[in-house]
């Protein structure tokens, strides 16, 4: 049947059986007849809804996962116990999140700043152009250094996509979600002055100006 036929049937379809039957009808004949055109379509806005959103699908489990991480960590890492950050009960989660991570880049700043005599390393809030650095930088110096595991590393790269996610609009996180990323972002927070403190503290110094001398 070519497209004149076919468009003459489903007119008579229009008239005799009536608009909610008729779109019903079109709506099956067109499916049966262009299905595997249709499963293409489908298959293309899906890949890409999940090259758009990537882990925002699995937004929920994904702060449930970076929470445990970070619990994992700071076991490991043996970080001394604090008390627990005070919140407030009237902030929004969207915005509570940022700060939280706008608070681990500034950590992450002072860290570098404390190895940075020991290195070569422009200052930590510029790069050599006079641009700021950022804290992904920052993150992956210190890592390189030793300065951050390889398991905290893992955990702040998580928590820097899931904020992504949410300041640009792609997920609209709940009071629980936030506050497990709170959770998460508190307990880095805790491992990076700890870090910052060996650093202050001269535990790493040896090592530090070890490697300097082979920079």
């Amino acid at each position: 049947m070519g497209w004149k036929e076919l468009a003459a049937s489903l007119f008579a379809s229009l008239v005799t059986l009536g608009w909610p039957v008729a779109v019903v009808v079109i709506v099956l004949v067109l499916l049966g007849k262009f299905r595997a055109e249709f499963a293409a379509l489908i298959g293309r806005l899906r890949k890409a809804k999940w090259a758009g959103a990537g882990l925002d699908l699995h937004f929920e489990e994904r702060v449930a996962e970076v929470e445990e991480s970070a619990e994992q960590v700071v076991v490991e890492e043996k970080i001394p116990e604090a008390p627990p950050a005070p919140r407030s009960s009237t902030i929004e989660p969207v915005a509570a999140m940022i700060l939280a991570y706008e608070k681990l880049g500034t950590q992450l700043a002072d860290l570098y700043e404390a190895v940075r005599p020991h290195k070569t390393w422009p200052q930590a809030r510029k790069n050599p152009d006079g641009s700021v650095q950022s804290t992904a930088h920052h993150l992956n110096q210190l890592t390189r250094e030793g300065m951050i595991s390889l398991g905290a590393f893992n955990v702040i790269s998580e928590l820097r996509h899931l904020r992504n996610a949410v300041v640009h609009g792609r997920v609209l996180p709940d009071a629980a979600q936030a506050a497990q990323f709170l959770d998460a972002a508190d307990d880095m927070q805790r491992y990076i002055a700890e870090q910052t403190r060996k650093v202050e503290g001269s535990m790493f110094d040896a090592a530090l100006d070890a490697d300097s001398t082979r920079d």
